[in-house]
């Protein structure tokens, strides 16, 4: 029983330290290849604004890296990266919103608008980009 909630206690904290955010978007445009993806979504600012305010529309690039979560065994797989893009592309295709945020630095600014991820988990029907180990 100690053993347990010490465990719980451990799962909370890393959550909270590992930090991130979501945000309303529609998909506009998205390319799968394998595990590689690159999408195009508009925010929806009548909801809330994107992290960076001048950003209207974003483009999220990157690919499930193999060899970055081959330790993990969660949340981070390739059944939660597919099932990730699978959301986003039923997204598109129902032109209707999803939350798509960021766990810890999960997204990497490359220019302005522009983000890169090293891999996708969906929970609760969100995405949630991954980039640095949590």
């Amino acid at each position: 029983m100690k053993l347990s909630i010490a465990f719980i206690l451990y799962l909370f904290s890393s959550l909270s330290y590992a930090g991130g955010d979501h945000f309303p978007i529609f998909i506009k445009s998205i390319e799968i290849s394998g595990n590689k993806f690159s999408f195009i979504a508009d925010t929806n600012f009548s909801k809330r604004k994107w992290m960076d305010e001048d950003c209207n529309s974003i483009k999220v690039s990157g690919t499930y890296d193999t060899l970055k979560w081959f330790s993990y065994s969660a949340p981070m797989s390739k059944d939660s990266h597919k099932k990730a893009l699978e959301a986003l592309l039923s997204s598109k295709n129902t032109s209707s919103e999803i939350y798509f945020g960021y766990i810890g630095g999960g997204l990497i600014k490359e220019a302005n608008c522009n983000y890169q991820s090293k891999g996708l988990i969906y929970e609760n029907d969100m995405v949630y980009s991954i980039y640095h180990s949590i």
